[in-house]
């Protein structure tokens, strides 16, 4: 039911107004009553609770008395009332589905910028994780008793405690539940958890403080170590608690961030409106980094695309472009298709990344790996496809439109049929199909010097990105007479968990192909014959990118075109965009390696009149 009916008094937000909304005492079965009240957060307002929440799915249908007029909310926001309601006393407490009028697009865009203060200045953030049930009711009610049969104070409990006395099936299946709640990936709670001054999560009847949320979250790291049980929560407490506990931790040292290196970050957490994966990091990332103010009048495609527009001017890098993919898939490749779209939003240009999806492909490494290595031999290098070189482009009037310089390298000339998930790619290592594949490849591609024990040197070090190991800092070859042993025992030694993984982090959702040069190359799921691939200045390894043409005319019109495509009249008239013709289309389809040009090798050849430079647009 709506509320785009209720009448709100209105508030001035240049003196930071805002409303706040006092709970009348009463018992759990009873009728919620409330009031509005104008508030000043310069004035120093009666302390009041903020409350971090979800909304929760469905239409608001639950009604409460709101300045004695009926507001409806949703299921998760009445029970969070519920639970916050004393019995004898008023509760003050701020609350965005009511305390904003969320119907006025203006109101909204102009409470965004002093939101964080509405936490900052709250007496205490409240976490509303939700009902407890089952397990998870269960989990609710031990942890103030593990507590006390530790027999010492919570600050100096350790993770590793907490798991080698109560770690067990029930417990890990209860954490996961508690995890795996909404609250820990929605978008817009990391601002309020990262400018909470105090906090406390209820989950059912019991609160819990930072510190037992964050042990518990240990308990589950620690319990994945030790393989207590195959269905883990790492992957969802793990990530989503570091993340925040991480930018909390920053806006504490007033560490400045930047978008270039949050927005990646904010592909794993969600929101109803696509556009809060941007708009919840003002404040975040400091104001004199955004590129506009927040406003929803903006379609999604405008705020993206404008973020990345920013972050290119700021960087003077093409850094950006490494993290888009295309869902460009060949027909023949459909058994290799996700079953979620690549891109969330259609009509993207596709030099903007799609943040509001997660990504399906691990990034290349940036330079010598995923983490810094301890060992910095002259084995472990960065790529420099570009050899550093001075980066170059300017986007079109309307801002949809990316023209980059580089070099035109080589043609994709043929895709293998790739690998559809993680058992697929190991039985392909493993001898008799890693022989098929050798011999796929013996066939396709020329003999690089230097390179030894060909091909299969050759494919590993491309499969891997010639990456050194994500769980060492050995050397490339040292990993590979590992990959020959673990061949060998048929996959089945202990030691060898590093030889699978340092292909496998590279190889998800892309596959090898063959250039019409005879290069070895390892590019996104969507390559298909006849792409492009460029070394782009600013960009220190290969991209994708496919070529077309765009029809402006009808198809029986096509001779006369091509007729006066020779006329230089004409020419001229389409070089100047006078006269609408067939238009040249450039869609970047994502970064590769390609074994042999990831040094500098393209470069090289652009110095000796090999190989000419010139502008690509991408569209």
């Amino acid at each position: 039911m709506s509320n785009d009916h209720f009448p709100y008094f209105s508030i001035d937000p240049d003196r930071k107004e805002i409303r706040l909304m006092v709970i009348a005492p009463g018992h759990e079965s009873e009728a919620i009553n409330c009031a509005l009240i104008k508030a000043s957060i310069f004035e120093q307002p009666s302390p009041y609770k903020a409350l971090s929440y979800t909304w929760g799915e469905g239409s608001a249908t639950r009604p409460v008395n709101v300045n004695g007029r009926t507001f409806f909310v949703r299921r998760n926001l009445e029970r969070a009332l519920r639970r916050f309601r004393d019995q004898e006393e008023k509760t003050w407490i701020w609350i965005d589905a009511i305390c904003i009028n969320q119907a006025d697009v203006d109101e909204r865009n102009k409470h965004i910028p002093y939101m964080h203060m509405v936490y900052q200045r709250a007496a205490k953030v409240v976490v509303w994780l939700g009902d407890a049930s089952g397990d998870s009711e269960w989990l609710a009610e031990q942890v103030h008793l593990w507590w006390s049969q530790m027999d010492i104070e919570i600050p100096t409990v350790t993770p590793q405690m907490m798991t080698d006395k109560f770690m067990n099936g029930r417990t890990l299946k209860a954490l996961r539940n508690l995890f795996g709640r909404p609250w820990c990936t929605r978008v817009w709670t990391m601002q309020e958890f990262v400018w909470a001054e105090t906090i406390s999560f209820f989950y059912g009847q019991v609160e819990m403080s930072l510190s037992s949320l964050t042990i518990l979250a240990r308990m589950c790291q620690m319990a994945d170590r030790k393989g207590v049980e195959s269905c883990l929560i790492s992957f969802s407490a793990s990530p989503a608690l570091d993340l925040l506990l991480k930018y909390r931790t920053l806006r504490k040292k007033s560490m400045e961030l930047t978008l270039e290196h949050t927005m990646p970050e904010m592909r794993e957490r969600e929101s109803t409106d696509l556009r809060d994966r941007v708009f919840a990091l003002l404040h975040i990332v400091p104001v004199s980094e955004w590129p506009f103010q927040p406003d929803y009048t903006k379609t999604i495609e405008e705020v993206l695309t404008g973020v990345a527009r920013h972050i290119l001017t700021k960087s003077r890098k093409l850094i950006l472009l490494r993290l888009c993919d295309q869902p460009l898939f060949p027909r023949r490749l459909d058994h290799l298709r996700p079953k979620h779209q690549f891109r969330s939003v259609p009509g993207l240009p596709s030099w903007v990344p799609d943040w509001t999806r997660p990504r399906v492909t691990i990034s290349l490494p940036q330079g010598y790996d995923y983490i810094k290595p301890l060992d910095k031999s002259p084995d472990l290098v960065p790529y420099s496809a570009d050899e550093g070189s001075e980066v170059f482009f300017r986007f079109s009037e309307e801002g949809s439109r990316l023209t980059v310089e580089g070099i035109v390298y080589d043609t994709v000339r043929e895709c293998h049929p790739g690998w559809s998930n993680r058992s697929a790619l190991r039985a392909q290592l493993l001898h008799p199909r890693f022989n098929l594949l050798e011999h796929w490849v013996s066939e396709r591609v020329k003999i690089i010097e230097g390179v030894g024990n060909l091909p299969a040197r050759m494919i590993w070090q491309t499969m891997s990105a010639h990456q050194v190991s994500r769980l060492n800092a050995k050397a490339i070859a040292d990993d590979f007479d590992e990959f020959r042993r673990w061949q060998a025992s048929n996959g089945s030694t202990e030691d060898t968990g590093a030889s699978f993984l340092a292909i496998w982090a590279p190889c998800t959702e892309r596959i090898l192909f063959v250039t019409a040069k005879g290069l070895l190359g390892l590019g996104p799921v969507g390559t298909a014959p006849g792409d492009n691939v460029c070394v782009l200045f600013g960009s220190s390894v290969p991209m994708i990118v496919r070529h077309s043409h765009l029809e402006y005319v009808r198809r029986d019109d096509l001779r006369k075109i091509h007729r006066a495509m020779s006329d230089c009249r004409f020419h001229g008239c389409f070089q100047n965009k006078t006269l609408v013709g067939l238009r040249k289309e450039n869609t970047l389809i994502g970064e590769s390696y390609v074994h042999g040009i990831m040094n500098g090798e393209a470069m090289e050849e652009l110095k000796c009149g090999r190989v000419e430079a010139e502008e690509i647009e991408l569209r």
